[in-house]
């Protein structure tokens, strides 16, 4: 269950910037499939444990629950991860 307004007011705390930046979207799946825009100049790298949603651009099949966070340390400047870690075991 999602919570009405809490992914607007996440992306509402993403700084501006006009420096290139990376955000990591781990658990894709809201952000994604309801075309949320993030703020410019930011490119997303999406991860998640669900196959189906490797249509998320810059995608990485990922399981939280078994394998290491999957990009390089200081890789993302901001790291997304909402509604997400009720799902790990």
């Amino acid at each position: 269950m999602v919570t009405e307004g809490l992914h607007e007011l996440v992306l509402s705390l993403i700084p501006l910037t006009k420096e290139p930046k990376r955000i990591v979207n781990l658990g894709c799946e809201d952000f994604h499939q309801k075309n949320y825009k993030f703020p410019e100049n930011y490119t997303v790298y999406n991860c998640d444990i669900d196959p189906a949603k490797a249509g998320a651009p810059n995608f990485t099949l990922c399981d939280l629950n078994k394998e290491p966070y999957p990009y390089k340390d200081d890789f993302a400047d901001v790291v997304l991860s909402v509604e997400v870690i009720e799902h790990l075991e």
